[in-house]
């Protein structure tokens, strides 16, 4: 019996799709109000839990044999390693903690193409789908009902809380939000109305996901009713609009557009003649797509300010009401990109070999810039690994980047498999249009946040069916895992 138990828990504890499932949900509910305490303190558990699952398939299974450029990623790990020993008196810490980080964005969410248990992953997609439809839908309507009645921000007073701050740069403050509106923005229920836009254009990705008939080259749908698609699609869409987030609508016109280019350019093509029209029928619809959702987002926007004008209820302490637009006050469309980027110049000149480590970002920038960095983060994924792990960490990186991103678009225009009832074109073409989203967002790698571990999920489900084509070595390297 104590053997029985014993073999449950060790099967729980390796059950690698169970931990992506709940580690992506935590690190997504770390961007909701109040609950973002709790779900920060659950990530810092399954974070250990990663990195155990990823030292055990190295171990035990010996997955690094399997992963598709392995050296290339284990070089960038050794770079990632050996500034993090340069500066051992400098945020260690933060900058090993970091190293893991990578490490199992690496091996357990990229590197599931190593697992053999396909049926598992696919339960996994349609799991992680119902968390974000049902998570986000609920949220948004929350919030849309109280931007209605409200029309306002609520400000509550905040009481720090000293929660693993170096650990995982979490500044959550029990009740010291500013809830619905933000800087004349819709923020509803979540800390930011830039995490907002990105919550609901992957909730919107998963929508169409789920009405495709099948996944990882099976009939296998996502179980969620069309009412459910509807009231996500719907209000999603609303909060995306509302928030006035260039990068995320960017991300929205991006999907729409790589989708287009797939459906446009999947078929036979006959001559040079029939690409050229096809190209020019993408660039056409490139600029109506652009001019729709842009035209569609300033008439919800304008929509929305006129009714909230008659809907708000009045409050007996308020001397005046601002009108809410839910336009961006910062008139500059790079919102002070800009400057970071030129910033990150002078980290790049004076560490350009090895970089610093993503610990040391604020404190090398105090000496290195008058005033200080602007912000903790350069706003765009490519730099901060320049910065973070040198020109020699940024090379292997960048080469597997590239190499992994023909392997998928060789796979998307294969035109020997029909993939369009599949839910892979949905994956590829958020991945292509996250590796846009990347110029000029938090992302990509050195950040433990949901806008980052995303990507190396869907990455990693991307990958399944690049090793799926090769039926032979999918059979060896399955055969192999299960002897070990």
């Amino acid at each position: 019996m104590d053997s029985v138990r014993k073999n449950r828990i060790l099967d729980a504890l390796n059950n690698s799709s169970a931990f992506r499932i709940l580690y992506i949900s935590s690190l997504m509910l770390c961007s909701v109000v109040f609950i973002e305490i709790a779900a920060n303190v659950a990530r810092s558990v399954l974070f250990a839990w990663g990195v155990y699952l990823a030292v055990y398939g190295i171990v035990k299974h010996r997955s690094y044999k399997h992963i598709m450029y392995f050296k290339l990623l284990a070089v960038f790990l050794a770079f990632g390693l050996i500034t993090t020993f340069i500066y051992l008196d400098s945020h260690f810490l933060e900058n090993g903690l970091m190293v893991l980080h990578v490490f199992m964005c690496f091996f357990v969410f990229y590197g599931m193409h190593t697992e053999p248990n396909r049926d598992r992953i696919r339960n996994e997609i349609g799991i992680i789908a119902e968390v974000f439809v049902y998570s986000t839908t609920i949220l948004s309507i929350l919030g849309l009902v109280l931007a209605l009645f409200i029309g306002k921000s609520i400000v509550l007073s905040g009481y720090p809380v000293p929660i693993i701050d170096d650990l995982f740069s979490f500044d959550a403050k029990f009740f010291g939000y500013k809830l619905i509106i933000y800087e004349n923005r819709f923020t509803g229920l979540y800390t930011n109305p830039n995490l907002l836009g990105f919550t609901s254009i992957t909730a919107l990705v998963f929508c169409h996901m789920s009405v495709k008939k099948q996944s990882l080259l099976k009939n296998s749908r996502i179980n969620i009713s069309r009412k459910w698609l509807i009231a996500c699609t719907a209000s999603n869409l609303l909060s995306l609009f509302l928030c006035d987030s260039n990068s995320s609508f960017i991300f929205l016109v991006g999907y729409i557009i790589v989708f287009i280019a797939y459906r446009l350019f999947k078929t036979n093509l006959h001559g040079i003649k029939e690409t050229a029209k096809r190209g020019v029928v993408l660039v056409v619809a490139s600029i109506v797509v652009l001019a729709g959702t842009y035209g569609l987002r300033f008439t919800v926007q304008k929509a929305s300010s006129f009714i909230t004008s008659f809907t708000r209820i009045e409050f007996a302490d308020e001397t005046s009401y601002e009108e809410i637009t839910y336009e961006h006050t910062n008139a500059n469309i790079d919102s002070g990109r800009l400057l970071l980027w030129k910033q990150s110049l002078s980290f790049i000149k004076a560490f350009p070999l090895f970089g610093i480590g993503k610990g040391n970002v604020v404190d090398f920038g105090k000496r290195l810039i008058k005033g200080g960095l602007k912000y903790s983060d350069f706003h765009n994924g490519y730099i901060t690994i320049v910065v973070c792990s040198g020109i020699l960490g940024f090379i292997p990186f960048i080469l597997f980047a590239l190499l992994i991103g023909l392997k998928m678009c060789k796979r998307l225009f294969d035109r020997t498999q029909d993939s369009s009832h599949d839910i892979f074109p949905c994956i590829a073409a958020y991945v292509a249009t996250y590796c846009v989203f990347a110029v000029v967002e938090k992302t990509v790698l050195f950040d433990i946040t949901f806008m980052v571990v995303i990507f190396w999920l869907m990455l990693g489900y991307g990958t399944l069916y690049i090793r799926s084509d090769n039926s032979k070595e999918e059979t060896v390297n399955e055969a192999s895992i299960k002897k070990s």
